[in-house]
């Protein structure tokens, strides 16, 4: 196996460097995998070496399990598997965000995932139970307000990144 040299993250921010005619992109990646991220990218910036990376947006719907693109903690990894595409003429059914969020909130895997949520027990135990927990998370009182470019939808999108990067389970496809 060698060093994975890819990771997964999230795109938070951007913004102009004064004075040094450049941009600076930042990504988020949860601390348990950071030390990954860095190996990947090379160590720790320094001041005195330039490391130039490429930087790709997953294809809508691409999800790479944890364990199929992150190192393991022993630092080696598996190399991601390339997503299915579509045969010609057919074509990749993509959801609205509120769909994601109706699709997530019936599976039971996520049902356990919020029950496992600050190690304590919530006792959620249907797709209902679920739906008052994201609508609570979320500041809204329907799944239909979690609307791209709102507050609701960030919060979201933060619930099932961690729902999936803990949990491994595919991404349904996005719009």
């Amino acid at each position: 196996m060698t060093a994975p040299a890819a990771f997964k993250a999230t795109f938070s921010d951007f913004r102009l460097v004064k004075g040094r005619k450049v941009a600076q992109i930042v990504v988020e990646v949860p601390i348990e995998e950071a030390d990954n991220a860095l190996k990947a990218l090379g160590g720790i910036p320094r001041p005195d070496l330039e490391r130039w990376v490429a930087v790709a947006r997953l294809s809508p719907g691409a999800f790479i399990p944890k364990s199929e693109a992150l190192a393991s903690a022993d630092g080696e990894g598996a190399t991601p598997q390339k997503q299915p595409t579509p045969a010609p003429g057919e074509t990749r059914k993509e959801y609205t965000l509120a769909n994601r969020v109706g699709m997530t909130c019936g599976k039971p895997d996520f049902w356990r995932w919020i029950d496992g949520q600050r190690g304590t027990a919530l006792g959620v135990t249907d797709a209902e139970d679920a739906a008052r927990w994201v609508r609570n998370k979320c500041g809204v009182e329907s799944r239909t307000e979690i609307k791209p470019g709102t507050d609701a939808a960030a919060e979201w999108v933060k619930i099932e990144t961690q729902y999936f990067m803990e949990t491994g389970q595919m991404a349904e496809p996005r719009r």
